[in-house]
């Protein structure tokens, strides 16, 4: 993403060889580069430090809400939250549900849920089999089991939600056109077969864009090189 200013948290929970029950989860320093991160950038926290002093209303931070959904939930072991333009907008809208209206959405159908209000996360004994928790009039906050998922599923939900919106503006502009659903059995289907191999296809589509990224650093130092000759 070329706007990476927007980048808010992208963290990754590690098991202690020391201590096989402490959660320690990895993350980015307030105010780094993305382009340009190294280990310095980095800093751990420990999840159920964090968690032991309890707080309420103003006093729950983003931070508070992280450590929250890795320790409550088994199943999360990396977050996403970036605040694109379509995700804040997908989060600000009434009614804000992905229509399906894409066979890629069926592998978000009964994965998403909605919170009225950040603090229900933090306070409500939160746990979710959700891969996409939209907060209203806040943000998306994508989980996965690994980073891999993780990033897959964040990539393709925000491009569906790109299209959606898309959609309901040609909608706008011409009332004639109507937005067709595909049906719900199908997409069932549609699911069953992408679990079956999801870990998979997500870690084939993170090493690819790792690759991209990779040769374009490689060609932006060739050519930095044959600049300087």
């Amino acid at each position: 993403y070329d706007d990476y200013m927007n980048l808010n948290h992208v963290s990754v929970s590690i098991p202690s060889t020391e201590y096989p029950w402490k959660k320690v989860m990895v993350t980015g320093k307030p105010g780094f580069c993305w382009h340009n991160i190294t280990n310095k950038d980095l800093r751990d926290i420990d999840v159920n430090e964090r968690l032991q002093t309890k707080k309420s209303g103003a006093d729950i931070e983003m931070m508070d809400i992280y450590c929250q959904l890795i320790h409550k939930t088994p199943t999360i072991n990396s977050l996403i939250h970036v605040n694109t333009t379509d995700l804040l907008s997908f989060a600000c809208m009434s009614p804000n549900t992905l229509l399906l209206i894409h066979p890629m959405c069926a592998r978000f159908l009964n994965r998403i849920m909605f919170v009225d209000h950040l603090e229900e996360v933090y306070l409500g004994g939160f746990i979710t089999v959700a891969n996409i928790i939209v907060i209203r009039n806040y943000g998306v906050i994508v989980t996965g089991s690994s980073m891999e998922q993780a990033f897959d599923t964040f990539f393709y939900f925000e491009h569906l939600v790109r299209l959606q919106h898309d959609l309901i503006k040609l909608q706008s502009a011409n009332p004639a056109i109507s937005i067709t659903e595909m049906d719900v059995e199908d997409m069932e289907q549609l699911q069953q077969k992408y679990q079956e191999n999801s870990y998979q296809l997500a870690k084939e589509h993170f090493d690819a864009r790792k690759r991209s990224v990779l040769e374009k650093s490689e060609e932006l130092m060739q050519q930095i090189e044959h600049d300087h000759s």
